[in-house]
């Protein structure tokens, strides 16, 4: 009788233990799904409806109109795209109308296609946001070797010293040029402005593969050229610019695309400048 009613006890004991500690693991799984649940409500309610955040480390938004996915960058007080723009619409091509090379660099566009193109809650950056950008990527000599991207360059100089460091990722979607042909892809890569002067012209900023140079330009508007937007709204423009009007300290334009024999910084220089940051 005894040893029955102590093999009873255990028995009850062992039950108890075995109820609580199932108990236990399932209040550890079920609130794990929970607080994911509200952590995401709280990141919905911070983000405009437009965009979707897909990662947690690098941040990214979803263009509602055809559902293609950008990675975005912080470069100062600005957020750029970090992938040329791929909308399709009137005025926007693909290199050589080729429709992988669209998927890989983004469409070249018209100026007036461009200044239409960038989703709700970007733009089409104004001169003044383009030498911000050069300005805080260290400035017009070294601001190309920053933003370019690793690789996909033809013989690129100073992609791999600079090393993309802010992750724009520039690539070498070459041109349009004004009688339909296409030109300088892997080479060249030129970004429009929203800006535009008084004799009709339009800045715009460019990389080269053999150079650290961000150059910039005055071109017309019916050049195929690439197109990245930046977050938020426009300043309001007083209507076209006069030539001085474009004068920023340290900064300089360029008549025609750099050649071999463009000044420009030298590796050894580049390395210099790295170690100093």
């Amino acid at each position: 009788m005894n040893s029955r009613f102590v093999f009873l006890w255990l028995f009850v004991l062992a039950s108890l233990v075995s109820c609580g500690t199932s108990k236990n693991v399932s209040y550890k799984t079920s609130s794990k799904p929970a607080q994911i649940v509200a952590d995401s409500a709280e990141f919905v309610e911070t983000v405009p409806k437009q965009y979707a955040a897909l990662d947690n480390e690098i941040e990214y938004f979803r263009d509602i109109r055809d559902g293609q996915v950008y990675k975005i960058v912080t470069i100062g007080d600005q957020v750029w795209m970090a992938k040329n723009l791929n909308y399709e619409m009137a005025g926007s091509y693909c290199y050589n109308n080729n429709a992988s090379n669209c998927m890989r660099y983004g469409r070249l566009y018209t100026w007036n296609a461009a200044m239409n193109t960038c989703p709700d809650g970007w733009h089409l950056p104004t001169y003044d946001e383009l030498v911000s950008l050069i300005e805080n990527a260290s400035g017009q000599f070294l601001a190309g070797g920053v933003l370019k991207s690793k690789g996909g360059w033809k013989k690129c100089r100073q992609c791999d010293i600079a090393d993309d460091m802010y992750g724009f990722s520039a690539l070498p979607t070459g041109v349009m040029n004004e009688d339909g042909s296409f030109d300088k892809i892997f080479e060249y890569v030129f970004l429009w402005s929203a800006t535009e002067t008084e004799s009709n012209q339009i800045p715009y900023m460019g990389f080269a593969n053999i150079s650290s140079v961000a150059m910039l330009f005055l071109g017309n508007k019916n050049k195929g050229f690439s197109v990245r937007c930046v977050k938020g709204t426009p300043s309001k423009s007083e209507g076209p610019l006069k030539m001085n009007d474009l004068d920023r300290p340290g900064i300089k334009f360029y008549d025609l695309p750099l050649t071999a024999n463009t000044p420009t910084l030298n590796d050894e220089e580049m390395k210099i400048w790295l170690d100093e940051l």
